[in-house]
């Protein structure tokens, strides 16, 4: 083994090593990426990809994948509760309307866009049509629903966002994801029961859904609840930063442990403090939180690149320039179509739909699950519906930072680069 090897990859090295390399590569890594005018969030891509098992090797796949796995869940946390501190209920009340259309009508075209293209597309490529077909773009439509809270609020962050813009952008990306999940489940009871693998109905799969989603939120509410009455007694910055941190680690722990997502409950949770506590903490609180914001994007995205399979990803290339096109289109028409029948600002309809466009995350995860589900009842259309998401992600990453940076540019929310 070279000396360099032996620096960067000691396989006996505890994982502190590997913690802390990704922190100070994905900030050297974001600084390149703006001294070249890129989103910070380019370079955290590139430098996992650069780093990752698939270029270099400097970090293994297992050590992504399993070892590393506890960060990343911490990373996740702690965005979903920034995106919950975002949501203020006078905002909410007020922009009710335009969030529901435009929530809806955005996820539903969406998912209705893609279904229709890859249904149309995929027996050309893969020798005929055929139930699998139809399942494989069932489950794509399904989990393109979903948008990356990360992505958009390391961008929002980032470039300083903020108004009625930011606003309605957090409130669509926060309820995108539980129609997502919602969405999905459908499409998972609907295309079980078209393999023959299970008698239950649709509406008991709806039901066990809405279960786990109502048990996330009143997790999410009442633990809010007690920690944003009990904020008083830990009003001073370093008390209040440890308290934070970890109740979202204690959070996420449970969640894990009981087999449901952290996502929605410490997005509930940021909801809770800033809605509940008094006005200064909470302000003081999502300021502290917003302290290691970035440093957190880094790795997250840092790994989000390292997991990124490029030769994996470009063997199904044109089918998932494809599904990313389409779901661009779904998208930015239903957002359109929700602003105009809300009445919402046509300056801020207009870029919602260009911010709406991340996907990584929910939509992996998502079909990842698909592929366990249907097992080895698929004939290898399970693995090629992994691939396909796998590329349209690698294209998501590097495209949709740009067009998020033009969307809230144009919006003409005041921009300061950090």
């Amino acid at each position: 083994m070279s000396l360099m090897e032996a620096f960067f990859v000691p396989d006996s090295f505890h994982l502190l090593y590997f913690v802390g390399m990704m922190f100070i590569i994905s900030q050297i890594a974001g600084n390149v990426a703006n001294h070249l005018n890129l989103p910070r969030m380019i370079g955290y891509i590139a430098g996992g990809v650069l780093c990752g098992p698939y270029v270099l090797g400097w970090y293994s796949q297992e050590l992504i994948e399993a070892d590393l796995e506890f960060f990343r869940d911490f990373a996740l946390a702690t965005i979903a509760f920034s995106i919950g501190g975002a949501l203020e209920m006078p905002v909410i009340k007020r922009m009710r309307s335009s969030l529901s259309w435009i929530t809806f009508l955005q996820t539903t075209f969406a998912s209705i866009f893609v279904f229709l293209v890859m249904w149309w597309l995929l027996p050309f490529t893969n020798g005929g049509p055929s139930l699998h077909i139809t399942v494989v773009a069932v489950v794509l439509g399904a989990v393109s629903a979903a948008t990356a809270p990360a992505a958009v609020l390391s961008l929002l962050d980032e470039y300083k966002a903020k108004g009625d813009f930011k606003s309605a952008l957090l409130g669509i990306v926060a309820l995108d994801d539980v129609l997502a999940i919602i969405f999905y489940s459908v499409a998972l009871a609907v295309t079980s029961i078209l393999l023959g693998q299970q008698n239950e109905s649709v509406a008991f799969a709806v039901g066990q859904t809405s279960l786990v989603l109502f048990t996330e939120i009143a997790l999410g509410l009442i633990v809010g609840f007690i920690v944003a009455k009990s904020l008083f007694y830990f009003a001073e910055y370093r008390s209040m930063l440890g308290i934070l941190l970890g109740v979202i680690m204690m959070v996420t722990g449970f969640c894990l442990s009981i087999g449901i997502s952290s996502l929605l409950t410490c997005m509930m949770l940021g909801f809770m403090v800033t809605n509940v506590a008094k006005h200064e903490l909470a302000d003081e609180a999502m300021d502290i939180i917003h302290t290691v914001q970035q440093p957190v994007f880094g790795v997250f995205f840092f790994m989000a690149g390292a997991h990124l399979n490029i030769s994996l990803a470009m063997s199904a290339f044109g089918l998932a320039l494809a599904l990313t096109l389409s779901r661009f289109a779904g998208k930015y028409t239903g957002t359109l179509l929700g602003g105009k029948l809300s009445g919402t600002d046509p300056v801020i309809t207009r870029n919602l739909g260009l911010a709406l466009l991340p996907a990584a995350g929910v939509m992996v995860g998502l079909t990842l699950d698909a592929r366990d589900h249907f097992g080895d009842a698929m004939d290898g259309y399970a693995d090629l519906m992994v691939t396909i998401v796998i590329g349209a992600t690698l294209i998501n990453e590097f495209l949709t930072p740009f067009f998020v940076r033009f969307a809230i540019k144009r919006s003409k929310a005041p921009v300061t680069r950090t």
